[in-house]
Order: structure tokens, then C-alpha cells, then sequence
């Protein structure tokens, strides 16, 4: 386990220790992407990097980061933003590749392990950042936020993410895509938040009345993508898989 940094001075010997000699691009030229070559010309291209909360976090660990980000809010920011220093010359290497939106993961930020106040404080601004940064690159900007998310929907309102992402519970709580479509409002592009326990048991009835509620709460009332909350268990059987995909696009066939 590293030591946390306690000044920025620290926290600056520490990430070039461990960055100057690792370069954030693939060791291919953009131009000769695979991913791209393969399936550029018939899909909406998406590439990730962790968000620039979890990338401090994943360093140092859980207990250490959080410590780190209470005890001195202010460098934990600092290690933040010089992750996302790497991650915009990623993101400028993807968009000369072919790629259509940039990803960022995000994990440990939510109610159920920060106070909302944090969030709003510290990680909220290096979220707007995140966003902008990404779009100057003329991608798209789309960020998933796994964890209890509810308390602090508010504080996503006007980041800049041009896509939003969210699970479908935490813990046994259920977050409800209306609710978050009333919190966001009708101008932010949802995806969905399908339950990965239904995918899981194939319970086809469960399944499509989760699509439809789906569907009329978000799809409805603004922009948005049928899609998976959590991530889909190993032993889903792969064609419920294909035919909740199918069954999503009657319903917005039907609309049209």
C-alpha cells in the first residue's frame, strides 16, 4: 500500500515518480486503431478511461484515499487533475483515431460511501472538468457513475455530460429512472438502468415491464438509450440478452 501525499509538492514527486516514464497513448498511431478499422464506419464508437476520482482512489486504495480526501481535500484534487492531464491526451489520440464519445468510469464517489456535501465540494468540479475536457476533443462526453447516485443527482444538473449513466440499485435500493429523469430534466440523454438480476434469471415478463417503465419514465420525456444498469452477471444467458435488445427497439419503433 503507497503513502498518501500530504502537500502538493508531494503529491507532484509522487505522481511523476510513477507517470514520467509511462505514456497515456497506445503505441500505435490513431490511424491504425482496430477497433476503429473494424467497426467505425457502422457503430457510435465509445472509449474509456476511469474517472479522475477512482483513478486517485485505485492508487492508494479505499481507506487511504478516503482519509486522503478528508484530511487534505485539496491535494486529493490536485492528484486528480494531474490523472486527467493524461487522460486528455488520451482522449486527443482517440478523437484523431475515429472515436465518436468519450467514457469515464467513476466508482466509490456516491451517497453510499462520500457525503453528498464531498461530492458537491471536491468531486463534483472535477466532473465538469471531465466533461468539458472531453468535448473540447470533439467527442461526445458520457459518464457512468456505478453507486448509490439519488442524493446526489442534483449536483450532475449542468456538468456538461452529454450522456449519463447510472446503476439500477445499490445495495437493495432501487434507483428509479423516473426519478432521475425528473431530477435531470428533459435535456440530459439517459441510459437506461435495466436490472442485472433480471437480465440474470430471464424472467422475460420482469424484463420487458422494466423496459416499457423504462421506456415511457425516460424515453418518453427526453433523450435516451435503452442499456444496462450494473454490469451484465457472467452466466446471462446471451440471447435474453438479444431479445430485450430487439424487444427495446419495437418500443421506439412503435413511437415513431
Amino acid at each position: 500500500m503507497e503513502k498518501t501525499p500530504s502537500s502538493i509538492s508531494e503529491a507532484n514527486d509522487w505522481f511523476k515518480k510513477r507517470y514520467e516514464n509511462l505514456s497515456p497513448i497506445p503505441t500505435f498511431p490513431p490511424e491504425e486503431d482496430p477497433a476503429i478499422a473494424k467497426w467505425g464506419k457502422e457503430y457510435f464508437m465509445i472509449t474509456p478511461t476511469l474517472g479522475p476520482f477512482v483513478a486517485v482512489a485505485y492508487s492508494f486504495g479505499f481507506e487511504p484515499s478516503l482519509l486522503l480526501l478528508a484530511e487534505y481535500p485539496k491535494v486529493f484534487v490536485h492528484i486528480a487533475e494531474l490523472f486527467l492531464q493524461r487522460f486528455e491526451a488520451y482522449f486527443e489520440w482517440a478523437a484523431k483515431a475515429g472515436y465518436d464519445c468519450g467514457h469515464m468510469v467513476e466508482s466509490w464517489c456516491t451517497a453510499d460511501l462520500i457525503s453528498p456535501e464531498t461530492y458537491k465540494n471536491w468531486v463534483a468540479p472535477l466532473h465538469r472538468q471531465s466533461a468539458a475536457m472531453i468535448k473540447s476533443k470533439g467527442l461526445k462526453a458520457e459518464l457512468y457513475n456505478p453507486g448509490w447516485s439519488m442524493p446526489i443527482l442534483p449536483y450532475f444538473k449542468e456538468q456538461g455530460w452529454d450522456i449519463l449513466r447510472f446503476d439500477d440499485q445499490c445495495k437493495g435500493q432501487e434507483q428509479d429512472i423516473a426519478e432521475i429523469r425528473r431530477i435531470l430534466g428533459p435535456d440530459q440523454c439517459l441510459y437506461g438502468n435495466m436490472n442485472a438480476y433480471s437480465l440474470l434469471k430471464g424472467d422475460w415478463d420482469d424484463i420487458t415491464a422494466r423496459a416499457q417503465y423504462q421506456y415511457e419514465k425516460a424515453g418518453k420525456t427526453g433523450p435516451f438509450i435503452m442499456s444496462n444498469g450494473s454490469g451484465v452477471c457472467d452466466k446471462t444467458d446471451p440471447t435474453i440478452i438479444n431479445k430485450w435488445i430487439n424487444y427495446s427497439f419495437t418500443l421506439f419503433q412503435d413511437e415513431s
